[in-house]
């Protein structure tokens, strides 16, 4: 098993082994954004046999950072924002054996967790890749909600036909409000600018959780490897709706978005119908709008209106120490409010997204 933890080697061997699977969620610069950030430490683990290749990426957060735990020397592991899990690539078609390969590399890895005194690990899987599947017998994995993406390989009349009717009324309103649709890939201070006040405004009109205002340099940073902002500015160029996308090999994905309230139609709209056309041209398969705050709230009914497919969203959960796990929960009086949570004995100090 290999221990990765630099950027030449991460995203090589991701280049040589996961060509096809690597997406823009798996890229050593992704995690290095936490790191920059919040007081994390990416990792990855490459491990093969003749059968499968796994590349099994997280990040590393010390819990002596929470004072309540700061005579504990140890770890948790979680997923950055948004979706991530193994990359596992077959070189063999049958079932039992590839079963039997992700069961050795998984009590390896128990092992090598132990000994690095790894306490839990949390796992936002990609719904895209379904790489929870071959684990269910090995930890927890717990179905979340769905999430909707949109095949772009459609043609625009196919696409628009297949939205939904209201989404169809309102997106063309929307354009005809907010005719200037800005694309860029390389945003100007000042448009970096405008994004974060407006997505803090938005932040504070929705009560988002703490967590979800991530720190302007933070939101920056993201336009250093190819992301990028949209927006749209009505006749008297005030901007309607602005948001973040994550462009992958093939996909582009709807990370952060913001919303001048002010206006009576909905102005994201214009944006994602832009984003849709900016994808095509550039040759891009899949649009990944995401799902919502929970199953099956507003915002999940927002983005169907786009697309009627939809992808099941799953987590996992798993347990390295549960005898420090049982200790460190026992010292929070919190505990008892969320029993969901996880790790639960982070339960009240859960202010940063990792």
């Amino acid at each position: 098993m290999q221990i990765v933890k630099n950027k030449i080697e991460w995203n090589k061997i991701l280049k040589t082994n996961f060509q096809e699977l690597m997406d823009v969620y798996f890229r050593y610069e992704y995690f290095n954004l936490y790191s920059k950030t919040y007081e994390v430490l990416p990792e990855a683990l490459f491990w093969e046999n003749k059968k499968i290749k796994i590349f099994w990426s997280h990040l590393i957060r010390k819990i002596n950072n929470i004072d309540l735990y700061k005579d504990y020397t140890y770890n948790d592991l979680t997923t950055p924002y948004g979706y991530g899990g193994p990359l596992i690539l077959p070189k063999v078609d049958d079932n039992d054996e590839l079963e039997d390969s992700l069961e050795d590399f998984f009590h390896e890895y128990r092992e090598y967790a132990e000994e690095k005194r790894y306490v839990c690990e949390f796992i936002r899987f990609y719904p895209i890749l379904k790489n929870w599947v071959g684990f269910e017998k090995l930890f927890n994995i717990i179905y979340l909600n769905d999430v909707v993406v949109l095949d772009l390989t459609q043609d625009y009349e196919e696409i628009w036909n297949n939205m939904a009717k209201n989404t169809r009324y309102y997106t063309r309103k929307a354009i005809n409000e907010f005719e200037k649709i800005v694309i860029a890939d390389d945003p100007t201070v000042e448009e970096i600018n405008e994004f974060v006040s407006l997505y803090y405004e938005t932040m504070d009109k929705n009560d988002a959780s703490k967590k979800y205002y991530f720190p302007h340099e933070f939101i920056k940073n993201h336009y250093n490897f190819g992301n990028l902002l949209i927006y749209c500015k009505n006749k008297n160029n005030v901007v309607g709706s602005s948001a973040m996308f994550l462009k992958g090999n093939q996909i582009l994905h709807y990370h952060l978005s913001a919303t001048n309230y002010n206006f009576k139609n909905p102005p994201s709209r214009a944006v994602l119908w832009g984003a849709i056309e900016w994808a095509k041209e550039h040759g891009l398969n899949l649009l990944f709008f995401g799902g919502g705050r929970a199953r099956n709230d507003s915002l999940f009914n927002f983005k169907k209106g786009f697309s009627k497919t939809y992808l099941p969203f799953y987590i996992g959960k798993i347990m390295f120490d549960s005898k420090i796990y049982k200790e460190l929960t026992s010292l929070n009086s919190l505990t008892k409010e969320n029993k969901d949570f996880f790790p639960l004995y982070r339960v009240g100090y859960d202010e940063t997204i990792v």
